[in-house]
């Protein structure tokens, strides 16, 4: 995990494996051991690759307040799971 930034407009790159992805947000395990929550906000957060799958290696530059470690969260999360593709019967 990487933090950077000034005292106004900071901003965070986290680097870790994804561990689960939604339309609107993505949780990103590191090294460390530490996992953040990060809201997926067009124009704001940055995605390397810019579409990550469940279990690769991404990194994720966003604004501070759209980011948090999961177990001290300053804002509620939607429960994060992996959207599923879903079969379609067979005639």
């Amino acid at each position: 995990m990487v933090l950077g930034g000034a005292a106004f407009g900071q901003s965070l790159q986290i680097k870790g494996n994804v561990s689960c992805i939604t339309s609107s947000q993505i949780e990103v395990k590191c090294d460390d051991g530490t996992t953040w929550v990060v809201k997926l906000i067009a124009g704001s957060t940055t995605l390397n690759p810019p579409s990550p799958t469940v279990g690769t290696a991404v990194t994720v530059g966003c604004k501070s307040p759209d980011a948090q470690r999961k177990e001290n969260p300053t804002w509620t999360p939607a429960p994060c799971s992996t959207p599923k593709p879903t079969a379609t019967p067979s005639q």
